[in-house]
């Protein structure tokens, strides 16, 4: 079962391990089995209005994101599937992922 639809499903809300807070919006059926998220917080939990495709199985970084854990967005005060609409997301129209650098700060 875990190995069909992997830890987080598509649709999941998520933190990432750098406190960024995202959605699943796709998985990668690898033996390592790391999505495609959307960010949607940053580290400081403020918006990011444009935000931000990172491909988890796709990282340059020396310490790689990883999901920590998955979240209730309601008890967020987070309007997941009105956000979803909205942007248009698991759609199959996303931007292409950014290779995740290591960050300076």
């Amino acid at each position: 079962f875990v190995a069909a639809l992997g830890l987080c499903p598509v649709g999941s809300f998520v933190r990432l391990s750098d406190n960024r807070l995202g959605i699943v919006v796709s998985l990668h059926h690898n033996p390592a089995m790391l999505p495609q998220v959307w960010v949607v917080f940053d580290a400081r939990h403020k918006l990011v209005p444009e935000g931000e495709f990172i491909d988890l199985s796709n990282q340059q970084s020396p310490q790689p994101l990883s999901i920590v854990s998955s979240l209730v967005p309601e008890k967020l005060g987070f309007d997941l599937a009105g956000y979803v609409k909205e942007r248009g997301l698991l759609s199959g129209r996303l931007p292409a992922a950014k290779p995740v650098t290591p960050s300076l700060s």
